[in-house]
C-alpha cells in the first residue's frame, strides 16, 4: 500500500538528480490517493520515463509530473463497475513520439535510440509490464507542447469513502431515451453499451 503524496515527494528529489540542471521539473500531486503496487517498481517506471524524456529533450526543457485520481466505468461480467484509477502523467517538451510508433513503443527490444547506442528497447516494455501486472494500463500521446505524454493508470483506493455506487447495469441512451440491457454474454454487453 502506497500513499502517493509522501511517496512522490521523496521520488521528486531522485528525479531532479536524474534530469540534471538543464531540465525543470513541475510536479502536481492530488492528495489522498492510495495504490497497491510495488514501490520500487513504481519508482523504476517513473524514473525510466524521466530518463527517456531527458534524453529526448537533449538535457534542456521541462518535465511535467502530474498525479491525480480519475474514476471510470469499466465493463465487467455483471455490468459496469466503477473503478478509481491513480493516473500518473509524465510529459516532456521534447520532439514527441511519432504517431506511427505509438502501437509498438512498448514492445520489448523496440527502441528509437538504437542508432545512437543509448537504448536496447527494454525500458518502456518494463514500464508496461509493471503497470499491467498491477491491473493498469499505459499509453503514449502527444503532449500540449508536442512532446511525449505517457499516461499510466493504476487501480487506486482512497482515504475517504466513495459516494459512487459500485455496480451499474449497462445502459444505452439515444435521442433522449434510455434502455436497460440485460444480457449474460459479455461480448454482446460491450456492443450494446457502445
Amino acid at each position: 500500500r502506497i500513499e502517493i503524496t509522501p511517496h512522490f515527494t521523496g521520488l521528486t528529489g531522485m528525479l531532479r538528480g536524474v534530469l540534471g540542471p538543464g531540465i525543470s521539473l513541475q510536479v502536481s500531486i492530488e492528495p489522498g490517493i492510495v495504490i497497491d503496487c510495488d514501490p520500487d517498481q513504481l519508482d523504476g517506471a517513473v524514473i525510466n520515463l524521466a530518463t527517456n524524456a531527458r534524453d529526448a529533450m537533449e538535457r534542456s526543457g521541462m518535465l511535467y509530473l502530474r498525479v491525480f485520481r480519475r474514476g471510470e466505468w469499466q465493463v465487467g461480467d455483471n455490468g459496469q463497475i466503477w473503478q478509481d484509477f491513480c493516473v500518473i502523467e509524465v510529459e516532456d517538451t521534447g520532439p514527441g513520439v511519432p504517431r506511427d510508433l505509438w502501437h509498438k513503443i512498448f514492445d520489448p527490444f523496440f527502441s528509437t535510440k538504437a542508432a545512437s547506442g543509448k537504448g536496447v528497447g527494454l525500458g518502456l516494455a518494463a514500464v508496461s509490464g509493471f503497470v499491467e501486472a498491477f491491473g493498469g494500463r499505459v499509453e503514449v500521446q502527444s503532449g500540449a507542447s508536442g512532446g511525449a505524454l505517457f499516461v499510466l493508470r493504476l487501480p487506486a483506493g482512497c482515504d475517504r469513502q466513495a459516494d459512487t455506487p459500485t455496480l451499474r447495469p449497462p445502459v444505452f441512451a439515444a435521442a433522449g431515451m434510455a434502455a436497460l440491457v440485460v444480457e449474460d454474454e459479455a461480448d454482446v454487453q460491450r456492443i450494446a453499451v457502445l
